[in-house]
């Protein structure tokens, strides 16, 4: 029973340490975007298919966990289907956010410089995987 239980921690690990980069609160990682002096990579994503393989193939990958460490504040606005999920104040906070930028599609991702001026917009999955969309967001920030 008890490398039962070690092993389901050992797998949780990893699902649990991608989540420590994602903020929920958008005054929160615009703070921490003026103190770095990072921009903030908002992801607008939900429970749909073309969300979870983004997470799956992109932000779940020890690439992209990496790089954006270095270089960006993450935002997470979940658009999930149960948003008592969520803590409070942040679906109005979602949805507000959602209308100032006009999004449409999910997922979409802004990258926004701690003076909230927005430098790039894209929606969808990336092609390339993890590696791809890391290059895209290097062609914008010339990191």
């Amino acid at each position: 029973m008890l490398r039962f239980v070690l092993l389901a921690l050992f797998l949780a690990i990893p699902a649990l340490r991608a989540d420590t980069l994602w903020l929920a609160d958008y005054k929160e990682a615009l703070a921490e975007a003026k103190k770095t002096g990072h921009p903030m990579l908002l992801a607008f994503t939900g429970s749909w298919n073309a969300c979870a393989k983004v997470d799956q193939e992109v932000f779940s990958t020890d690439d992209f966990r990496k790089y954006a460490a270095k270089h960006y504040v993450l935002l997470r606005l979940d658009f999930s289907a149960d948003p008592a999920k969520l803590p409070p104040g942040v679906e109005a906070q979602n949805e507000a956010l959602k209308a100032k930028y006009g999004v449409v599609d999910f997922p979409s991702y802004l990258v926004l410089d701690p003076e909230e001026h927005l430098s790039k917009a894209m929606a969808g999955a990336p092609a390339g995987g993890a590696q791809g969309f890391i290059d895209a967001l290097k062609l914008v920030e010339g990191n």
